[in-house]
């Protein structure tokens, strides 16, 4: 028993002298922490160092190129632009960022994929707006699977009290049905664009706003033809997927137009013909005329009156039975002189002889730039892609 209690008493001087040099060691290494901590402390990165303003310059170039806006559902990618990131680096730079308005100015609003995600959202554009300050607004607002209309009323609720700085609006919905009516006007307004997946009476929510300084409108469904807008004011109007009953009672309110595309497909025949038309568009300077689908509309240049006319693209089967007399009868007519000229979907083969670019340059005597695409001669539907082929194909073998 005594020989156990001499062993105890050894052992635990021999455990003091350990925790003694144990604890001179962590007293050295907790120096050495500090030290290493005080320099780290004391290190400034040279990022950091720059003025502010030069780090919100190169934030802003950190956003895609307008008109691409963020996307505010940052869930839906790892590789998200979006100025929210920014803000979680450091804390230098979500100071910098928060207060750099124009990062904000800009997002494009998708409807949550889930419920419970709803509140958060609304929530999260309102604290976006508010820190867009007082610049200009771009908005894009999303809403194609025709579930949750409120999702669309709730979102304009939070952007109304910001309509005032909207430069820039675009609508992709299931349909306009679920558009609240506007009445606050939108003074800053210089681009719309909407855009619906299913037809209905058209959009009723901008009858009666007022929005003086819009001047390019961009329609991408019939539907969306009923919204009555201050046509007169335009400069650039691009309508799509349409019909030309629908689109020309328009045309015939932009007497300011400089330049317009027209983009004709889901009509309910394969051909149709313009008749009793007469447009006269004083200021264009730009026609582009698309074939979407199989359907071929004729007598388009023949309805419309363009002395300022200066490029214009059209498909060859749009000129009719006779692209070149249809071309000198709608030059001399309009009194134009055009200096650059595109002929899409032309075919290799036409019956009655072939219609080469000598031909079209003839007819077209003041064209300085003029090029074409043609469809393969074995595709006869017309319903092809163009191809990537120019006039130099058709020079080669002096022939369709």
């Amino acid at each position: 028993m005594l020989s156990s209690l001499a062993a105890d008493r050894a052992r635990i001087v021999e455990i003091r002298s350990q925790i003694s040099e144990l604890e001179s060691l962590l007293a050295a290494l907790r120096d050495e922490q500090a030290t290493a901590q005080q320099r780290l402390d004391s290190y400034i990165y040279p990022i950091l160092t720059l003025p502010n303003e030069i780090t919100a310059e190169i934030f802003l170039h950190f956003l895609p190129n307008y008109p691409k806006l963020p996307d505010i559902d940052h869930s839906r990618s790892h590789d998200a632009v979006l100025p929210i990131r920014l803000t979680h680096v450091c804390r230098e730079w979500r100071e910098v960022a928060i207060t750099t308005p124009s990062l904000w100015k800009g997002l494009a609003i998708v409807e949550p994929r889930l419920l419970r995600k709803f509140e958060g959202r609304l929530a999260l554009i309102e604290t976006w707006l508010g820190r867009s300050g007082c610049c200009p607004l771009s908005i894009d607002i999303m809403m194609i699977t025709g579930r949750r209309n409120y999702f669309v009323q709730n979102t304009f609720s939070v952007i109304l009290p910001s309509l005032a700085r909207l430069e820039r609006l675009r609508l992709v919905l299931y349909h306009f049905q679920s558009v609240p009516h506007i009445s606050l006007p939108m003074p800053s307004l210089r681009t719309l664009e909407l855009g619906t997946l299913e037809g209905d009476e058209g959009p009723a929510a901008f009858a009666s706003c007022d929005m003086p300084r819009l001047r390019e409108v961009v329609l991408n469904n019939p539907s969306s033809l009923n919204v009555d807008l201050p046509w007169a004011q335009l400069t650039s109007l691009s309508l799509g997927c349409i019909e030309p009953d629908l689109c020309l009672p328009i045309l015939q309110k932009t007497l300011n137009l400089v330049s317009c595309v027209l983009s004709f497909g889901s009509l309910s025949y394969e051909q149709y013909t313009i008749t009793d038309h007469n447009i006269k568009l004083p200021c264009l300077t730009l026609l582009i005329i698309r074939r979407e689908y199989r359907e071929t509309v004729t007598g388009i240049l023949t309805a419309l009156l363009v002395p300022q006319l200066r490029r214009m693209e059209i498909p060859e089967p749009f000129l009719g039975s006779n692209p070149i007399a249809s071309l000198k009868g709608f030059i001399s007519e309009s009194n134009c002189a055009l200096k650059e000229l595109v002929i899409t979907n032309r075919k290799a083969r036409r019956t009655g002889g072939p219609v080469t670019v000598e031909d079209y340059r003839a007819a077209c005597p003041s064209v300085v730039d003029f090029s074409s695409e043609f469809i393969p001669p074995d595709d006869d539907d017309g319903d092809s892609d163009t191809s990537d082929n120019s006039e130099d194909d058709w020079e080669d073998d002096g022939s369709e």
